[in-house]
């Protein structure tokens, strides 16, 4: 998930005097010349559609005016990218955004092109009719769901290997082998929901990270700190906001399972209290079901409730933190640690959200710790799931 960069890439980013280059290719030919405005781009873990982009091009020439003479470059694959040129082997350069167009405006001898991801194709095709709904028994994981709602009815790539254009496969099977290790068994009737309904139930059913980055879909149910880890001091910070919020307090959490669609019925109810949190901030209530996806036992939905009380308990830092460019090679589910003297910050936080803003070259960052488990030792290889020892 991480970008792959050298350690010369490495150091221009994080210099506050390097200049970046800025790339934005139609069809892979270069057209950053035309940009008058540069993009922000913003991803978040759990936010299951298409991220747009506008980019704002000089057109007094009608250079753009190929795309309304042959509609079909709609379909052209777009792309942002952002490095450095390298004194001797030319430039190195990162994709922060890639994707299709979807709406082209030309005024005043501008155009403006606004780009939607691979989640834009998932957004435009379905899963199953009233009349043949897809139907999913009891041995299907949330992977399996998934990986179905992206392959054979979203229409990408099926490829079981690291070659897959369209899947990040090394996270899909980590992901899957972590639900797996848990028990975690779903069944569905899928009747015509959009495919990126369908991922989003999946995602909050198992509290786990469905996004893009690097141009693939990616899979992610957080445990420990990664070793892929930045560090935020106050020397390379701008900004930093810190803030509690109530409202995030679950701390007894119902999840309903053994859905019966032809008596519209629920054959078990689970739940999982916090009784600590409970005696500090009162009674905070959830719950969780749904007719078109639904754990088979109270196994898989008690897994559910108790990591949905594990991590919204007790109220956490959220924290907006705004860096030079240095924050921009940081991706969703990555962690940072975040050194802050005037909040008394010193600590490691995950990226559950970014923004870049490529116009002013600033990088924000949503970071807390409700997703974030200390690294432990344990003489013992495996437990629960490999991912989670260190």
């Amino acid at each position: 998930m991480a970008y792959n960069v050298t350690s010369w890439f490495v150091e221009q980013i994080e210099a506050k005097n390097a200049k970046p280059k800025r790339v934005f290719t139609i069809g892979g030919s270069d057209y950053s010349g035309f940009v008058n405005k540069w993009p922000t781009i913003r991803r978040k873990w759990d936010e299951v559609r298409p991220q747009s982009i506008t980019m704002e091009l000089a057109n007094e020439g009608q250079s753009f005016d190929f795309i309304r003479a042959d509609k079909t470059k709609l379909r052209s694959s777009c792309a942002v990218q952002l490095g450095f040129t390298h004194p001797t082997s030319g430039d190195e350069l990162i994709t922060l955004y890639s994707g299709t167009m979807d709406k082209v405006r030309y005024a005043n001898g501008a155009c403006s092109i606004t780009l939607l991801d691979k989640f834009k194709q998932l957004s435009e095709r379905i899963m199953g009719t009233r009349d043949t709904p897809v139907a999913f028994t009891d041995s299907s994981t949330p992977p399996d769901i998934a990986w179905a709602a992206v392959t054979s009815y979203g229409g990408y790539s099926a490829v079981a290997s690291d070659s897959n254009p369209d899947i990040d496969y090394a996270s899909f099977l980590e992901w899957s082998s972590v639900l797996s290790a848990d028990a975690v068994f779903m069944n569905g009737l899928i009747d015509g929901s959009k495919c990126t309904e369908v991922l989003k139930k999946i995602s909050r059913f198992t509290q786990s990270a469905i996004a893009i980055e690097n141009d693939r879909i990616f899979f992610k149910r957080f445990s420990l700190a990664d070793s892929n880890s930045g560090a935020f001091t106050n020397d390379n910070v701008i900004d930093v906001t810190l803030s509690i919020d109530d409202e995030d307090i679950v701390n007894k959490q119902y999840v309903s399972a053994g859905y019966v669609p032809s008596s519209n019925a629920w054959a078990i109810q689970v739940f999982d209290v916090v009784s600590s949190s409970v005696e500090s901030y009162g009674l905070r209530e959830q719950v969780e079901k749904d007719e078109s996806v639904w754990f088979v036992n109270s196994n898989s939905a008690l897994n559910l409730a108790q990591r949905l009380t594990s991590t919204a308990g007790e109220p956490f830092d959220r924290v907006n933190v705004i860096t030079p460019l240095a924050g921009a090679l940081r991706q969703v589910g990555e962690t940072m640690t975040l050194v802050d003297s005037t909040h008394s910050i010193d600590d490691g936080f995950r990226v559950m959200a970014y923004t870049i803003d490529m116009d002013r070259s600033v990088f924000k960052a949503e970071i807390d710790r409700s997703q974030y488990a200390q690294p432990f030792t344990l003489d013992v290889s495996y437990l629960d799931g490999s991912d989670v020892l260190a």
